[in-house]
């Protein structure tokens, strides 16, 4: 569990890319690191790199009601 206070910047790098960092101000090794890459309106991937240094994928699906 990440305590303290956190300071996170998110940019976006290009048009379908956003990078989001986060780090706590109290324990320097407590990074998290994000990158959302879209491929369309519909899916993106994001791969996360948490503070344990773990590192994890996930595919995104939205749908859209008319």
């Amino acid at each position: 569990m990440v305590r303290g206070p956190q300071v996170t910047v998110e940019q976006q790098v290009a048009n379908n890319v956003t990078l989001t960092y986060s780090t706590n101000t109290e324990v320097s090794n407590q990074q998290i690191i994000q990158a959302e890459y879209n491929i369309s309106r519909d899916i993106s991937i994001v791969a996360l790199r948490d503070w344990n240094g773990v590192v994890s994928f996930d595919f995104k699906l939205r749908r859209h009601r008319k």
